[in-house]
């Protein structure tokens, strides 16, 4: 009877002690789980997945216009950039230029001028005060027509910076995000064997 009594209590001990252990470890176990889950942001790996994969096709998507139009600028600014340096005379190296509205404007000025000329010569000698006053006036336009198209340029310049920028922003955002799918299959293990291990504790308790 002695035996009984004191066996039953050191059992009953024992599982007390045991059963404090698991649940103790049980506890861990969730609150490690819900760690990682709110550290992850993940719900659903195949969910997540999608979602990665759709974002880096729209962003690559971005890029390669991006990319096409870097091209289509740097080529027209490379194109002005050569035929002035070439042609140092040529007011308007570009015929798309020649479309902007205020250069087109400027453009038509200069052409009435360069016609007054032909007539202000049927009249008058290249000494005479009318031609010098039409020739500072086509002066000061072809200063107007560079000046507009130095300003057409910087233009280009400058949208060729911001679209080079966008490229680089978008290719760290790709790694970015390409990093990110890399771990989703480390961080599926390891919920996995979290939850299994979970489902363990739950079971032996």
């Amino acid at each position: 009877q002695h035996l009984a009594i004191n066996i039953n209590r050191a059992e009953s001990s024992f599982y007390g002690e045991q059963i404090e252990k698991v649940q103790g470890d049980l506890k861990g176990l969730q609150e490690q789980l819900l760690h990682v889950k709110e550290k992850t942001g993940i719900v659903s790996f195949f969910e997540q997945s999608r979602a990665v994969l759709r974002k880096l096709e729209t962003l690559d998507n971005s890029r390669t216009n991006v990319q096409k139009d870097i091209i289509r600028v740097q080529a027209r600014v490379d194109k002005i950039q050569q035929l002035r340096q070439a042609q140092p005379g040529l007011l308007i190296p570009l015929p798309d230029l020649a479309q902007e509205q205020q250069l087109s404007a400027l453009e038509d000025k200069y052409l009435n001028l360069k016609f007054q000329v032909t007539t202000v010569l049927q009249r008058f000698t290249p000494d005479s005060r009318q031609y010098q006053v039409i020739g500072q006036q086509i002066a000061a336009i072809q200063k107007q027509i560079k000046d507009h198209v130095s300003t057409i340029l910087e233009r280009d310049l400058a949208k060729l910076r911001e679209l080079q920028a966008e490229e680089q922003a978008t290719d760290q955002t790709i790694s970015a995000m390409k990093a990110q799918l890399d771990q989703l299959p480390i961080v599926e293990m390891n919920l996995g064997n979290l939850e299994r291990d979970i489902d363990v504790k739950q079971a032996i308790l």
